[in-house]
């Protein structure tokens, strides 16, 4: 369930970062250029097939996938009650008391959001 200009951005990204030729400096902190972000989350929005992201540099890729991530109607963690959970768990000491409240509140989160939140940090753990 997750977006496919997720899904499709974020291979082509790490396609890209596993070709050695390919300059991976400043990942999701170099800013692309706005137009470009914008014209490009566009494409998929218009849903008429799957844009050619080979044409795109990869800055724009990474500035596409922040761009859609912050345009979102809800945020991934659904409201702020979420996050000042996620906030919360994050402090407590004891590392398997943390991990199960963790895993309890992303629980509680809608599939979509699960999933595309699954995505996203395994992809950054890239």
């Amino acid at each position: 369930m997750v977006p496919a200009l997720i899904q499709h951005c974020v291979i082509e990204v790490e396609n890209r970062v596993g070709d050695s030729t390919t300059s991976t400096m400043g990942l999701y902190r170099v800013p692309a250029s706005e137009k470009d972000v914008k014209d490009l989350n566009d494409l998929f929005l218009r849903g008429k097939g799957i844009p050619n992201l080979k044409s795109y540099d990869v800055h724009t890729l990474c500035g596409c996938i922040k761009y859609f991530l912050r345009s979102l109607h809800e945020s991934l963690l659904v409201g702020r009650c979420f996050w000042r959970d996620c906030v919360v768990a994050s402090e407590i000491s004891d590392p398997v008391t943390r991990q199960a409240e963790i895993k309890r509140i992303i629980g509680e989160l809608p599939p979509p959001n699960q999933d595309t939140l699954a995505f996203v940090i395994l992809h950054l753990q890239e």
